[in-house]
């Protein structure tokens, strides 16, 4: 199984694979339309598009470059279960976004999306890792499986 965050049960295995930042980003016609945000206190005035699968309340968490932390509570009229859908929305100028990179990367490097708050990043880091349960003798096809699975997250883009 492959999960992004920390592993609540110790009896598994976790191997880290790649690191997994959360970045906020909007199209350029929505920043045009409702202002870029200069600080996260900013982000209370914004439609800041909502994942469902968070439990908890609609905020945003980061740290700055100085090693300070905040947090701000957010609003947004849409909200969805998909990284897919979210990102989707954000391309179409509903609102400002914060996805994993894997969601975005391709957005943002053909500049259909910007980076809002550069200086600003989500707390706490999260890492991808393959889980799997412990066994003494590991299969040979699981060792390799998880060696190539090391080594294509070397290459992904926001790895170098």
């Amino acid at each position: 199984m492959v999960r992004i965050g920390t592993l609540d049960d110790s009896t598994l295995i976790a191997r880290r694979m790649a690191s997994c930042p959360f970045v906020l980003c909007a199209s350029q016609a929505y920043l045009e339309a409702h202002g870029r945000p200069a600080r996260p206190d900013d982000l209370a005035t914004h439609n800041v598009l909502a994942f469902t699968g968070n439990s908890g309340v609609h905020e945003w968490r980061y740290s700055m470059d100085d090693g300070n932390r905040g947090q701000v509570s957010l609003r947004g009229s849409f909200k969805a279960d998909s990284g897919v859908l979210l990102s989707t929305a954000a391309l179409h100028g509903v609102g400002i976004v914060i996805l994993p990179i894997f969601y975005v990367a391709d957005h943002l490097k053909t500049r259909e999306l910007e980076v809002v708050l550069a200086d600003h990043e989500t707390y706490p880091k999260r890492e991808i890792y393959a889980v799997y349960p412990q066994n003494r003798f590991q299969s040979t096809r699981l060792r390799l499986f998880l060696d190539q699975l090391t080594a294509a997250s070397r290459e992904l883009p926001w790895e170098g």
